[in-house]
């Protein structure tokens, strides 16, 4: 069983690097003709998110928590158990 905390931060990641990789694309290519790096940039942020909605779960009751900030659940909101 996973960490949901450390399932957050593997979301978050993902949609940082998203940022830099179409920023750098903006960069080196301008924004006339995006090109391949921004759309895949995008989907690695796309696929961060939809990670974080499937995988930022209590590991027992298995209800969804937030992913608001970068502040670590201590307790389930729902069963209140130590995650």
């Amino acid at each position: 069983m996973r960490n949901p905390n450390h399932n957050r931060i593997i979301s978050y990641i993902a949609i940082v690097f998203e940022i830099f990789i179409a920023g750098i694309s903006i960069v080196l290519f301008g924004t006339e003709r995006l090109n391949i790096m921004f759309y895949l940039g995008t989907t690695i942020a796309f696929s961060g998110i939809v990670y974080g909605i499937f995988k930022v779960r209590c590991p027992y009751c298995k209800k969804r928590l937030h992913l608001k900030g970068i502040v670590h659940d201590k307790y389930c909101q729902y069963c209140g158990k130590e995650i």
